[in-house]
């Protein structure tokens, strides 16, 4: 862990499920505005094999769907 995005918030090495999931969330929404912004959303949507509106629905709540989530 040497990224401030490796570790847990609290500073300890493994804080239980919520960190990690936190973390993972992070990770994905930081991934999906890269692809966003590299790709643009309608190819974006496409390549992750969702729907344009819920592409842009996770985008414009910053919360990441089941459906989401298994895409990324």
């Amino acid at each position: 862990m040497n990224s401030p995005l490796e570790r847990p918030a609290n500073g300890t090495e493994d804080s239980g499920n919520g960190d990690h999931e936190g973390l993972r969330r992070l990770r994905l929404n930081q991934f999906l505005r890269d692809l966003v912004r590299q790709e643009g959303r309608m190819e974006a949507a496409e390549m992750l094999g969702v729907n344009y509106k819920t592409l842009a629905r996770t985008m414009e709540s910053g919360q990441l769907s089941r459906r989401m989530g298994h895409a990324l």
